[in-house]
């Protein structure tokens, strides 16, 4: 199997790994905060089939054994699609429907005004009404919420493609 669709698109760069290197920034930030006191020690993703992620942050931070990952989805693997907080070791949120996150992230800016709380966000996510009006509250409270928007054009199963000759889209 190649590594590149069409010849130009690495699929590296989909679905439940396209955040990883917003997220090893970010991971980047909260290492510098020595103190704690700059930025909340969670990094919150919005979509939840991302959840991969999440499991590898898990291993690499001594919670689950790295064999577990070979049971990724499987029935009773305690690695759904989505995160559960309190199922599998080390997830520290459970993201819900689509477009729930960000309102419980500006819960958790509400509580701790003095940190900053990153959020990855997904341009699916970003066209819920829950996404809209926590926009709005985040900005009318001055919330500290760092919003990462991860604008690919993915859906959860494929890449939608329009096709050169018919316009249609294609997979």
């Amino acid at each position: 199997m190649s590594l590149f669709d069409e010849g130009t698109t690495p699929l590296i760069n989909r679905g439940a790994f396209d955040t990883v290197p917003e997220v090893v920034i970010l991971l980047s930030f909260l290492a510098s905060d020595k103190s704690g006191k700059k930025f909340c020690d969670i990094l919150f993703d919005e979509a939840g089939h991302r959840v991969a992620t999440q499991y590898l942050l898990s291993v690499l931070d001594g919670n689950l054994p790295v064999e577990h990952l070979l049971h990724y989805r499987e029935a009773n693997s305690k690695l759904p699609g989505h995160p559960e907080l309190g199922l599998t070791p080390g997830v520290k949120f459970s993201s819900g429907r689509l477009g729930h996150m960000w309102p419980l992230v500006n819960g958790v800016a509400m509580a701790d005004k003095s940190r900053s709380v990153f959020c990855l966000g997904s341009d699916g996510s970003q066209q819920e009404g829950n996404d809209a009006e926590a926009a709005r509250l985040a900005v009318a409270q001055g919330l500290n919420v760092k919003l990462f928007i991860d604008d690919n054009d993915v859906t959860i199963a494929y890449v939608p493609h329009p096709s050169p000759e018919t316009n249609e889209l294609t997979s």
